[in-house]
This record gives C-alpha cells, structure tokens and sequence, in this order.
C-alpha cells in the first residue's frame, strides 16, 4: 500500500506539472490570454481537488473508503495512469490546434480588452440570464416550457449559471447598475432553486477567478478571502455546508429549505466528508476499469444516443437518452453505471467521473488516445470562436464545462455530441437573431437621422 501511496501522489504532482506547463506554453503562443488563463484555472482545480488532494488524504485514512467500497487498488492506480495519459493528450491537442487558429490570425483579441462593451456581448449576457431566470421559474412551478423555449433551454440554463456570478462582479467595474442588479438575481436563482454544495463551491471559485484575473480590486480580493474563510471555518464547526433551496411541497405551496443537510453526511467527520466527496471520482471510476476488463465495454453507443437524440420529445417520441447504453434506460448512463457497480444495482444515484476511465470504457486505450484527442480539439476550437464574441466568451466558456456539476474541460464526446444541439447550434441562432434585430435597430435610426 505504502508504495501505491508514493505512486499516487507522483502521478498527481506529474498531472499538475505538465498542466502547468502547457499553460505556460499555451499563454505564450495565443493572443486570447484571458480564456487560456480561465480553461487552466479550472484544469488545475480539477486536478488538485480530484486527484492531488484524495492521493493525499488516503495515506492518513489508509484507504478507508476503497476498503469501505470494495474497490481494487490495482485498478485505482489504472485510472491515475489513465488520467495521466488521457490527459496529456488531450492538452496536447488544445495547444497544437490554439497555436494554429493563432498562427492564421483566426482569433479575436477582443476578449483580451476587459473594458470590452461590445453590444452583441451585452446582449448574450443579458439574454442568458433573463432566459435562466425564466427557466429556473418554470421548472419550480411545473409549468411546461413553450416550445420555442425548447431550443434554447440548455443554453440558456448552462450558460446563464456562469453569467449570473460573472455579472455580478464584473459590472462593479465595467458595466452599469442594471447589469449588477441581473447578476445578483441570477446568482441567487441558482443557488436557491440549484440549491447543491457544487454550485456553491463552484460559484465561489469562479468568482475568485474573475475577481484575481479580471476585476483585479485588491478590495474586493480581501473581502473575498475572508468571506470564504467563514465559510470553511462554519464547515468545519456545522458539519457541513449551509444551503438554502426554494421548492414546491405535495401540496403545491413554495417552501423555503435552509440549513446543513447531516443526513447525506451520516457519521462521516468533516475531513472524511471532503476525502469520500473528492475520492469519489477516482474511486468509482475504477468501475469503468472492471467493465471494461469483464467485457461489458460500452462502445459506439453513449455518442450514437447523444447524436440521435436531435429532435426534443415532443417531435420525437422514441428519442433515446443521450450518453446512454440503453436508449430507453436513463440508469444506463456511465455516472449511474458506475455507482451501480460500487453500491448494487439497486441505487439510482449518480456519480461524476474521470473521463478519461470513461474513454477507456468506451474504447480501451485506443478509446484514451482518440477521444481524448477529440476533446481537445473541441474545446480549442469551440473556445476560440467565443473568443470572437467579447468578453461574453467568459459565461460560454464554462457552459462546454458542465456546470456546476462536473465542471469539466476534458469533456467527453458523447456530451459534445450532446453540446452540438444544446449549446452551439442555438448560440449559432441567437447570434443570427441579434444580429438581424442590431441591422434594423441601426438602420431604423439612421434612416430617422436622414429624415430628420
């Protein structure tokens, strides 16, 4: 065990030196230094929440959870060499394919200007947030969604969870009262009617990321320090973290629930809370690992579901669910799968992943090699077109990531597929949308002037 514990921690100080080192790498060579700073940012939370930190907490607890979950140390140390490998591909990729968008001039440096009023990126903001709100609304009071709604819901759910706390800090600075004001709306919308330890700690970080690199107030630094500083110190003497959630009861009334959940906890300290959290990942991804080996691979199918599943139900009814085994099985998806496999197939909760396990389950090591590659390609490219759109580029940047669940770069392919429909295709529309209606508004008011 003693030598595993070295292993773990060498390939988790390997997995930050060498993300470190592409992002210095890739800074270098791309003009859009904020979005490099903002993907890497978050690389770099993944990896020394995920990784760093259980590789550590496992040597004092001496495995209690593995032992605890039955799972096979052997096929943990597959998932850190997996992780590893998965994960210098996949920055490789990003960096050769940002450096040649840079080199053909493809890239905007808008996003890199931090004063950037640009209208169109006002408007996505904006339109985000407002849609989120909206959304959040309907889905509590179990009000079906128009059907126009259908097509933008995830873009605006996704990337409205990022433009909330992004408004909130950055129209301190730059834009006016009425932006601020949307912000702190939209944040709080999320974490009341979200209402998850994710989004709050998720939330937080992001805004700890506009706050040192965008807004840069040593101010607002300070403040920021000290409030997350009560909030670990209540952690640690609540046993937990205090959420507020708004929902509606059986009977149909709105109910206010705050407080710290205990019950999830159970008899878990605090310290143990955080190592089975932040374990969770690596050590239910070793259930990838096992399928795989007993010949349960899942194969084409998660992306063959997630690209068939296009047309919204009430268009198609036989649309699979995306990311799945079984079209018609939501538990066939790998986060409940996995889980599954670590706490009987009579569970039905889920668990987040390294995706590079994922990959592997799909495909074996070539699966590691080529859908890695993949997402990394995607995230370049995605990220450099938002990068066209203002400072805007920040929320959408996020929204690729999954949040304030996952919150993954690596994404995996199935849920780009997944993106292709919910995410960019409406972006895609929005920006046609704004476009025609900014046309009209500034040739209505030219025409009024030569009138005039």
């Amino acid at each position: 065990m003693i030598i595993y514990s070295i292993l773990f921690l060498i390939i988790s100080f390997l997995l930050i030196i060498q993300s470190t080192l592409f992002w210095y790498f890739t800074k270098k060579k791309c003009r859009n230094k904020l979005l490099v700073d903002l993907i890497f940012y978050f690389i770099s939370i993944k990896l020394l929440l995920y990784y760093v930190m259980p590789a550590i907490l496992r040597i004092f607890s001496e495995y209690q959870f593995e032992i605890e979950d039955k799972v096979e140390i052997g096929n943990l140390f597959k998932v850190y060499v997996i992780e590893l490998f998965s994960w210098f591909i996949w920055l490789t990729a990003f960096y050769l394919i940002t450096t040649i968008l840079n080199k053909r001039a493809l890239i905007s440096e808008n996003i890199n200007n931090k004063k950037q009023n640009d209208r169109v990126s006002k408007q996505i903001l904006f339109i985000t947030s407002i849609g989120f709100i909206f959304w959040n609304i309907l889905v509590v009071f179990k009000i079906d969604l128009p059907f126009y709604f259908e097509l933008f819901k995830s873009l605006f759910f996704y990337v409205g969870l990022a433009s909330g706390p992004f408004l909130l800090i950055y129209s301190k600075k730059y834009f006016n009262n009425m932006y601020l004001f949307l912000g702190l709306i939209t944040t709080l919308t999320s974490l009341l009617f979200i209402s998850t330890r994710g989004a709050l700690i998720y939330t937080l970080l992001f805004i700890y990321f506009i706050v040192f690199y965008i807004l840069e107030s040593k101010k607002a630094k300070n403040n920021l320090i000290l409030f997350s500083s009560i909030i670990i110190v209540g952690y640690f003497i609540f046993g937990g973290l205090f959420t507020t959630r708004i929902f509606l009861d059986e009977a149909g009334s709105l109910k206010i629930d705050s407080g710290v959940d205990l019950e999830k906890k159970g008899e878990r300290s605090s310290l143990d809370e955080i190592e089975w959290r932040f374990g969770a990942q690596t050590r239910y991804g070793t259930a990838f690992i096992s399928l795989y080996e007993r010949g349960q691979s899942a194969g084409i199918s998660p992306i063959r579901n997630s690209l068939a599943g296009f047309l919204p139900r009430s268009i198609n009814p036989e649309k699979p669910i995306p990311s799945s085994l079984d079209k018609d099985d939501i538990y066939s998806q790998g986060m409940y799968i996995i889980y599954r496999e670590i706490n009987g197939y009579n569970t039905s909760s889920m668990s987040e992943f390294p995706t590079g396990a994922h990959f592997y389950w799909e495909f074996g090591y070539l699966g590691v090699i080529f859908l890695s590659l993949i997402s990394g390609i995607y995230v370049s490219v995605t990220t450099n077109f938002f990068a066209k759109l203002g400072i805007a580029a920040v929320p959408l940047t996020i929204s690729i990531f999954k949040p304030w669940g996952f919150v993954e770069p690596k994404i995996w392919v199935s849920d780009i597929a997944l993106q292709s429909y919910q995410i960019i295709l409406p972006l895609f529309f929005l920006l046609g949308i704004l476009k025609c209606f900014n046309f009209f508004t500034i040739t209505h008011k030219k025409t009024k002037i030569i009138v005039q």
